[in-house]
């Protein structure tokens, strides 16, 4: 019951850099990209008995297990964006 434009990953390169009108997609068009760049879906996916959601927000995984997030702590962004740091490849 999210508008399709929030079940977009908006720290994926391509919804950042405004590649794609997020805000103009309708479910089917936006489900494809998806299906070929999962990169794009919003993380995490959460479901717990038939409740389903998508990021780190309020919304009814997180209230049915009675996590709340601090609202001015931004939980969806990368922390490596702004960070000089790279993270080495797995050995």
């Amino acid at each position: 019951n999210t508008p399709v434009s929030e079940w977009f990953n908006l720290s994926a390169p391509l919804i950042r850099d405004g590649w794609y009108d997020i805000e103009a997609m309708d479910e089917s068009q936006a489900l494809s990209l998806m299906v070929s760049q999962p990169i794009l879906i919003r993380r995490p996916l959460m479901q717990l008995g038939s409740l389903q959601q998508s990021g780190f927000v309020a919304g009814p995984v997180l209230d049915d297990l009675g996590v709340n997030p601090d609202p001015d702590q931004d939980l969806q962004s990368c922390p490596m964006q702004s960070s000089s740091t790279v993270c080495e490849a797995p050995a």
